[in-house]
């Protein structure tokens, strides 16, 4: 490319110049290549009446000969940083990448090079970390080599790039130092396209007239599957300078929406899979944090890689902590498929336990073929995360102004492509518009506004003019009952300046008043430090607060324990605060004084409050920009009781700065702001939070003798007293040193055990068996646990009824039980576990079972009365009698689900063997 000679005093028309700087200018001196930035603290670009379409009249004074472009470039830079831009009109749609032009292509002075971005490409290079290949359903990293390739100075401002869709994409950063032949990289950051398999690379590379460049990056995902490999496209986004191809991609044609691939010649990025075991779990392991005694099901996917079909059987088994975990015992498998399963864990114990739950799959044809995958769970007293939200109509808006009303959220203005209200409702997920809402202004800059919602104008927000918008000044309220707009006119006296460029409005509930920080007289960084405070009840300006002592805009305002707190923000030297102040009444504190300082230079981010279940007041900062004006992915809050801030991570939907964050029935909310540049979107989350409710709680005592001799065996029986029967409940009752466990433990409900490794009785309660549905709650009720049973007098002898001829009836009752509660008696021989006589029934544990001595049948008619409980998995067995050994025959029938009908019945042999009949 030639370059054109400047003189001082020549007057020139230039083209392709940057939206942001499409305004006459004047410098003495342009003799840097400053690179554009990504986040903006003015607003966006116009085109001046008097100006050609696609053409800009300039006057420039230089010194030495300069690239035309790069002269763009400089003076870009510089307009921003001073605050020069002029107020904008409304652009035709969101940006689609942090930098655009108006102007045509530059006419070059010399032959035209063609190929600006030709040869660019993304491939997989696991060489510098990161797996050599994927596992489905496995949490792994994997780099990308993206080298960009130019021989015509053509910049690079974004690169897409998409995993198949069943990917999940974590996180994504860059790896080692990326490099330029000549010329040299922005900052990175990274944002979703479409959740979660398409992101959004912003890592600008400003490139030489002839230069390559290359960048590594990481991508942490949860693996999907591939057709065999796992096929990752890209796009990459030039600069639209020169001659094509600007937009290159890989050869499967991808472009993000938005935008047209003009060369399509080099392949995807192929990730090959991983040589599978024969039977695998996916995933290895799940880490997450869970309520105590709170039921959760985790997906896993069996892989059956044998070679032929199969039956997977599955064990379950808590391996550390307590709880219960459950799943399918066996799913077939057909060769080279795979099956979900889902695994329920229970877990017990109380925030700050761990609970392990170990699910083994094994081959039941090839024991050698098996997999283990685990769950581990901390236990915690809230759960909470970010998960996206319906997105809001038209593309959203940035510089937007939230209220939370009537159970709605309310988007009230700001920048975007209409400058209609909109309202979400969370019950639904879906958004509204309200006809004929627009303010008369149109859309703008409002960035912030006051909503007094605890006050009896509660139905109004108020906002104040923006120094750039033509009729937005003063005091403005939208009225949310009856959709008008209204130009206020309070009594006092109003602040000097008719617009204000991104104050920070923050509202007391217990004064009523609304208080407007800091911001500038002109776009651009903060020039100012000052309080104006309104009074929204009276309409009325009061009198200001004492000045703060640095100046900002695009910050943050909280009132907190009473005090008026700032932070954050950008002034007009472009210095970035990380600083905060409070006012406490009378005076400003010192800064830092009373919240430290946030974790970094901060400016441009949503702003709410909440008061968070367990601690007091949270000051959340959503999103925005740092020093360097690049993107912040996360979020932060100050926890006020505990006194420091807290990372909590990125938002679902995406990274933005000049956005906007509201607190709706307790619960945060980000809507919309610019991923970049006015790229301004309608992307939402909602900050969801679970609190845990409390333990299974229960009153228990024991009843026994006041004191035993050695060697006396004695009984106590431990009572359990609750509300209802919750599912978790669990007791233990460790036996002092000395005692010794004489047998026979009985239980009315749930299931307990004894355990000689630690010496201990448990107990536990549960409603629901794996496979089963939950049972009918139970109503208050006592529960007794026997340890051993009563030592009763035997029972008197029962008469043994006559033999029953073979197809006769049954002439009389064997056993009725209807004795004091004890052993089940001398006419009894009981097999395994125990039987012991409770309530007038016969009850066994343990896999007990118990025949009658003294009585031989026929085998042909048998009866037993059983009382139906509700609870799950009760059922009766008789033993026939026929024969002895694995011969004899054993009748049950059960109660599968808990509900009013004993409706399995099946016949064993021998000692509980295998069903049939």
């Amino acid at each position: 490319m030639s370059l054109i000679p400047l003189h001082p005093g020549t007057e020139f028309p230039f083209e392709q110049v940057p939206r942001e700087a499409t305004r006459p200018v004047s410098l003495e001196k342009s003799g840097s290549q400053l690179p554009p930035l990504i986040a903006y603290v003015g607003p966006a670009p116009r085109k001046q009446a008097f100006f050609l379409p696609g053409r800009v009249g300039g006057k420039l004074s230089a010194e030495r000969d300069i690239p035309m472009r790069k002269v763009a470039a400089s003076i870009v830079f510089l307009l921003l940083l001073a605050g020069f831009i002029g107020p904008a009109a409304m652009a035709q749609g969101p940006t689609p990448s942090p930098k655009t032009f108006l102007g045509t292509a530059p006419q070059a002075q010399g032959p035209i090079l063609p190929e600006s971005l030709s040869g660019s490409f993304v491939t997989f290079d696991p060489s510098v970390g990161g797996d050599t290949c994927y596992i489905p359903g496995t949490a792994q990293t994997f780099c990308l080599r993206a080298e960009s390739f130019t021989n015509d100075w053509e910049y690079v401002y974004n690169l897409w790039e998409r995993f198949p869709s069943d990917w999940t994409v974590n996180n994504v950063y860059v790896q080692g130092t990326p490099y330029c032949d000549s010329g040299s990289f922005g900052s990175f950051s990274w944002s979703f396209q479409t959740p979660p398999y398409e992101v959004n690379i912003a890592h600008p590379r400003y490139q030489a007239y002839t230069d390559h460049c290359t960048a590594y990056y990481c991508f942490e995902v949860t693996s999907g599957t591939g057709t065999p490999d796992a096929l990752v496209s890209w796009f990459w986004d030039g600069d639209g300078y020169g001659s094509p191809p600007h937009w290159p991609c890989s050869n499967d044609g991808y472009a993000p929406p938005g935008f047209t691939c003009d060369q399509a010649t080099q392949p995807q990025a192929a990730i090959p899979p991983c040589v599978l075991p024969p039977i695998m779990l996916t995933p290895p392991e799940i880490d997450v944090v869970g309520c105590p005694y709170q039921p959760q099901e985790h997906s896993f996917t069996v892989w059956n890689n044998a070679g032929y079909d199969t039956n997977v059987n599955l064990t379950y088994t808590v391996i550390a902590g307590a709880g219960t975990c459950s799943g399918p015992a066996q799913v077939s498998v057909p060769n080279g498929s795979s099956l979900p399963i889902l695994v329920n864990l229970t877990p017990q114990g109380a925030p700050g336990d761990t609970v392990v739950c170990q699910v083994y799959a094994e081959d039941a044809s090839n024991p050698d073929n098996n997999d283990t995958s685990l769950i581990v769970k901390d236990l915690v007293d809230a759960i909470s995360y970010w998960e996206q939200i319906a997105t809001e109509p038209d593309s959203g808006r940035m510089d937007n102004v939230l209220a939370a009303y009537d159970g709605l959220i309310w988007s009230v203005t700001g920048y975007g492509a209409n400058a209609d209200v909109r309202t979400y409702d969370p019950g639904s997920n879906t958004w509204s518009t309200v006809a004929g809402s627009a303010p008369p202004f149109g859309v703008n800059y409002a960035r912030s506004g006051c909503h007094p919602y605890d006050s009896a104008v509660a139905n109004k927000v108020f906002v104040y003019g923006d120094t750039a918008t033509a009729g937005f000044t003063g005091l403005w309220s939208y009225n949310m009952d009856t959709n008008v707009w209204t130009n206020e006119s309070p009594t006092g006296t109003p602040p000097p300046q008719t617009g204000i460029w991104a104050p920070a409005w923050a509202y007391d509930p217990e004064a009523d008043l609304c208080y407007m920080t800091g911001g500038a007289t002109a776009p651009g960084g903060g020039n100012l430090t000052t309080v104006y405070v309104y009074d929204p009840v009276a309409n009325a300006w009061l009198a200001p607060l004492p000045n703060f002592t640095t100046a900002r805009d695009f910050h943050a305002a909280f009132v907190v324990n009473g005090m008026l707190c700032v932070m954050g923000g950008v002034d007009a030297s472009s210095v970035v605060h990380s600083s905060t102040q409070c006012y406490n009444g009378t005076a400003w504190n010192p800064e830092n004084a009373d919240i430290p300082a946030i974790p970094m230079g901060w400016w441009g981010m949503g702003y709410a409050d909440k008061w968070h279940a367990g601690t007091d007041q949270q000051l959340w900062l959503v999103n925005g920009a740092d020093a360097a004006f690049a993107l912040i992915p996360n979020t932060y809050y100050y926890d006020v009781n505990a006194g420091q801030w807290v990372e909590f991570g990125p938002l679902a939907s995406g990274t933005f700065y000049r956005t906007a964050a509201v607190n709706l029935d307790g619960d945060i909310y980000h809507i919309g702001g610019s991923t970049g540049g006015f790229a301004y979107s309608g992307l939402s989350d909602h900050h969801v939070q679970i609190i845990c409710p409390p333990p299974p709680s229960f009153q228990a005592w024991k009843e026994a003798p006041a004191q035993a001799a050695p060697g006396q065996v004695f009984s106590y029986t431990i009572v359990i007293s609750a509300p209802a029967l919750v599912d978790g409940m669990a007791m233990t009752d460790p036996l002092p040193p000395g005692v010794a466990y004489a047998g026979n433990l009985t239980f009315t409900e749930g299931y307990a055990w004894y355990s000689p490794t630690v010496h201990t009785v448990f107990w536990e309660y549960h409603t629901k068996a794996a496979g089963t549905p939950a049972s009918v709650p139970q109503p208050a009720e006592d529960l007794t646990l026997g340890r051993p049973a009563p030592l009763m007098p035997a029972p008197a002898p029962l008469t043994t009824p006559p033999e029953v001829p073979a197809g006769g009836n049954p002439e009389a009752i064997l056993d009725d039980f209807n004795r004091a509660d004890g052993p089940i008696g001398p006419d009894w021989t009981v097999h395994n576990g125990f039987c012991n006589v409770l309530s007038n029934a016969a009850v066994c544990g343990n896999m007990g079972r118990a025949t009658f001595n003294n009585y031989v049948g026929d085998g042909n008619v048998a009866e037993a009365d059983v009382e139906n409980v509700g609870t799950a998995l009760q059922y009766t067995g008789l033993l026939l009698n026929y024969g002895a050994g694995s011969s004899n025959l054993f009748l049950k029938v059960q109660n599968q689900s808990g509900g009013n009908q004993f409706g399995h019945a099946a016949c064993y042999t021998g000692n509980n063997g295998g069903p049939f009949g």
